[in-house]
């Protein structure tokens, strides 16, 4: 299978605090890309039971405490996958207006091949889009040079 199409997607952090049964989950963040996704991560923090003979299923919070979820970090490079196998690697399609990728020097067109030295062959875009660091060093081919770039990492959604 290959990708090779870039889907950008609005996120935002709600003003207001939801309801799910007798959880609270204190203005969560939110995905917008044709329909509200709240995620994996909100997911991740309740009790699932499925009961395929009732054809039901149960959601239990996992604590009684109102759930925060934490902030979404990032670079802010939108990245296209190209490639295939141990070749792989992402074109950078844009950095998103301000956040670290706009200030960094890295460019729209950019080959990045590699993230703190591991191939992104080897790790997708994970450490690119999801990372606890500060900065990320970027191994990036640029006109048949390969250049080594920091770039910052912020809370993209605080």
């Amino acid at each position: 299978m290959r990708f090779d199409s870039v889907v950008v997607n609005r996120a935002g952090r709600s003003t207001e605090s939801w309801s799910l049964g007798p959880a609270t989950v204190e203005t969560p963040v939110v995905r917008v890309s044709g329909t509200r996704l709240l995620g994996a991560e909100l997911m991740s923090r309740f009790a699932w039971t499925f009961d395929t003979r009732g054809r039901r299923v149960r959601i239990a919070a996992a604590s009684a405490e109102p759930l925060r979820l934490p902030a979404e970090r990032g670079t802010g490079l939108v990245l296209r996958p190209r490639g295939a196998g141990a070749g792989a690697w992402f074109e950078v399609y844009s950095g998103l207006p301000g956040t670290p990728a706009e200030a960094s020097e890295v460019r729209a067109g950019d080959r990045l091949l590699a993230v703190d030295g591991v191939p992104v062959a080897e790790r997708g875009c994970v450490g690119v889009t999801e990372t606890a660091a500060d900065s990320l060093r970027l191994t990036i081919r640029r006109d048949g040079e390969e250049l080594e770039l920091p770039v910052g990492v912020d809370d993209l959604v605080p």
